[in-house]
């Protein structure tokens, strides 16, 4: 059964690429302008499930319309798209009066709209849609502001355009430092990267030395410690591409630094200067802290940034080509965890022990 419905849908991903071939060639007023129309053709349908690079049908294929087989459940942007279109719908009703005219018109606008959705009429082959729906990529955006509990945490999915935002919810490890108050709170002043696919939570006041996973809605504390305490306020961290991957860390308010590569935590050598509340980034593939409060370097500029805003920065590769502020907050967040997500990922989700949320009592 599997492999008809990947020959089926390898037929519609077929049908899809020779029609946008054919609007192509109609496009063209020129010999090289159609062979382009051909090339572009051949590489769509040889890459569709059942044909050259998938000839095992869906499996181990990625083209994106191996999404549309179950889309409902599968492929997070059309659910996203027919949750927004089943509120508009919803919306339009509202404003109707005893007038079935009114409603048949808000059925029709629900059902034009919904072939625009990913795997549907105007969409067949999945995102990105062209001229249809407008696949946003969403980031999950999440902070605890303070050691405590308060209304200035908060963690939400928001999509690209700052359009849509909705919250999100996870587990979180209650804390194990008796030192501390009850209810600390485990991501405060922690850093995190990405590194292997694996989002990594490191330190922050609850626990200095700690290693934390986010595993699907949960935030999971680890058996493996840092070497050296760690406090994104006054460190910075990021992940290095090698033959092995790592993630670099540099204390800040000292020289101190040390290396994780999801195994183990190594302490590498130690900065010239304490680079405290400096900006960590890649130069020729190598970490490069730039200065930093205290900073013994006057020779590199340090910038303050707005700490209650979440922007959008366009890269080209090398320049900044825009930006805009996508959300505004109520109270600022020192370096938030921020990570790509599915637009529909923990949305519904909360524990009976433990919900994080954004703080604020419905």
């Amino acid at each position: 059964m599997a492999v008809r419905i990947d020959e089926t849908i390898g037929e519609v991903c077929h049908d899809a690429c020779y029609a946008t071939y054919e609007a192509c060639t109609d496009a063209c007023d020129s010999r090289i302008c159609e062979m382009g129309c051909m090339t572009s053709y051949t590489d769509c349908f040889r890459s569709c499930p059942c044909y050259d690079f998938c000839p095992n049908g869906c499996e181990g294929c990625g083209n994106s319309i191996c999404t549309c087989k179950s889309p409902e459940t599968d492929n997070s942007h059309y659910i996203q798209c027919i949750h927004e279109g089943t509120h508009k719908l919803d919306d339009c009703f509202k404003t109707c009066t005893a007038n079935s005219t009114c409603h048949e018109t808000c059925l029709e606008d629900m059902r034009r709209e919904s072939k625009m959705c990913p795997c549907m009429e105007d969409c067949p082959l999945g995102c990105p849609c062209e001229g249809a729906y407008d696949c946003q990529n969403y980031v999950t955006v999440m902070c605890q502001a303070t050691s405590q509990p308060s209304a200035k945490d908060f963690s939400y999915a928001i999509s690209t355009n700052g359009l849509l935002q909705n919250r999100r919810y996870y587990t979180s490890p209650l804390t194990t430092d008796s030192a501390l108050p009850k209810g600390s709170q485990f991501l405060y002043k922690a850093g995190f990267s990405l590194l292997n696919g694996q989002i990594y939570v490191f330190g922050g006041v609850q626990d200095y030395q700690k290693i934390a996973i986010i595993n699907e809605c949960n935030i999971v504390e680890t058996a493996r410690k840092l070497n050296n305490a760690f406090d994104v306020e006054f460190g910075s961290l990021l992940t290095v591409p090698e033959t092995t991957d790592k993630v670099v860390l540099c204390q800040g308010s000292s020289q101190k630094c040390e290396s994780f590569n999801g195994v183990e935590s190594v302490v590498i050598a130690n900065t010239r200067n304490a680079h405290n509340s400096a900006c960590m980034g890649l130069n020729q593939g190598q970490a490069t802290i730039i200065a930093g409060h205290d900073s013994t370097n006057g020779t590199v500029e340090t910038f303050e940034l707005r700490h209650d805003q979440v922007e959008r920065v366009e890269w080209d590769g090398n320049n900044v080509t825009s930006t805009s502020v996508i959300n505004t907050h109520d109270a600022e967040c020192f370096n938030p965890i921020v990570f790509e997500t599915a637009p529909d990922q923990c949305q519904d989700f909360c524990s009976e022990d433990f919900c994080y949320d954004l703080g604020i009592a419905d």
